[in-house]
């Protein structure tokens, strides 16, 4: 939609890839990058254009969905630059996330919970998609013996059935205000599995992370988190209590954690106006200037080999190599007019006889 993906320096959400990727991080992302435009074009797409088409009424009117996407007068991206690389975009690609932040107070149970906290609160969600209580038991068990030893309360977004024996510093709950609890000034820590919304409430009110991702954009998200200095990620895959341990005592324990959290949630605040505000300014400046053509890129309408210069390079190529035999030839003219005897080289006059 007018923003080309540069696979040299951009690296694919789904990738944990740097920003300065070496060889085969480049190759990879390129692959995926390439695959993904060739999936869109020839078949996403095309399927999505004739489920349209089949339901839809007068569907010889509707324009196809890459007639619409070249069409875009403004695109709102539901992130920050907090959780991206800098990266070349157009004009009309807002970015919006943290549109859905809010105040409010915590129901009373959970506010006399945080408040009687006084050493702090670690708070535990890993999301609406993964549900810990699908996890295998060992792991379940894990868990609740790790946060047991933490000295801290543990509250946990738990979807399932209650847990037998837990600890008394462990509070499960089925449905969690989660924004309300990391605004309370006694939560200290968040483990999450790195989800937008999750990522972008801990930079707001500045609480460090212990990212566990998944899969999809967690991976860079938490990715970010770490580089931001704002927390540390553990795979799930290889979750210990050893792991559990360090990574707790490490981002407790050490202040540059939560001072690199705050120096985010600063940074992330400094804006002229909030999402919300800003999204709604845009819609009404794309009304008024009756879909803002103006900010469209001319990249929607260039090909593959335009946007790549390959026929500009086909056309340099082809200067270079007529010069380049232009030159050849002269030379090859030049050498054989200097040098008129070089058929005869080898032949000698035959010497005449005494009589």
């Amino acid at each position: 939609m007018g923003t080309p993906n540069l696979y040299s320096y951009m690296p694919d959400y789904k990738f944990a890839f740097p920003a300065r990727m070496n060889f085969l991080q480049r190759l990879q992302n390129t692959i995926l990058g390439v695959y993904t435009q060739l999936v869109g074009d020839w078949w996403y797409y095309p399927k999505l254009d004739g489920i349209m088409r089949d339901f839809a009424n007068h569907s010889a009117e509707l324009p196809h969905l890459t007639t619409l996407l070249r069409n875009v007068s403004t695109t709102f991206v539901y992130s920050d630059v907090m959780l991206e690389y800098p990266r070349p975009q157009t004009s009309n690609l807002i970015h919006v996330g943290g549109i859905h932040l809010r105040n409010k107070k915590l129901p009373k149970d959970l506010q006399d919970l945080m408040d009687s906290a006084t050493r702090g609160v670690i708070y535990v969600s890993f999301g609406s998609l993964i549900r810990p209580s699908r996890m295998s038991d060992s792991m379940r068990t894990l868990l609740v013996t790790a946060f047991s030893r933490t000295g801290l309360t543990v509250l946990w977004r738990y979807e399932g059935d209650s847990i037998e024996n837990l600890p008394g510093n462990v509070h499960i709950r089925k449905w969690i205000p989660q924004q309300d609890v990391l605004a309370h000034p006694n939560c200290r820590l968040f483990i999450s599995h790195g989800g937008v919304n999750s990522a972008l409430e801990a930079i707001h009110y500045g609480i460090p992370i212990i990212g566990v991702p998944f899969y999809g954009d967690q991976l860079s998200h938490v990715r970010h988190i770490v580089d931001l200095g704002a927390g540390v990620e553990l795979s799930y895959f290889n979750i210990t209590l050893e792991s559990i341990a360090w990574a707790t005592s490490i981002v407790l324990s050490n202040p540059r954690y939560k001072a690199s959290a705050l120096a985010a949630s600063r940074r992330f605040k400094d804006r002229p106006d909030s999402p919300l505000n800003t999204a709604i300014w845009w819609v009404e400046y794309v009304l008024r200037h009756h879909g803002a053509p103006h900010l469209r890129s001319a990249y929607d309408d260039l090909s593959w080999a335009e946007f790549l210069l390959l026929d500009v390079l086909a056309f340099v190529s082809g200067v270079v190599f007529l010069v380049l035999y232009i030159l050849l030839r002269m030379g090859r003219m030049v050498k054989r007019l200097l040098s008129p005897s070089v058929g005869n080289k080898g032949k000698s006059k035959p010497k005449s006889k005494r009589s």
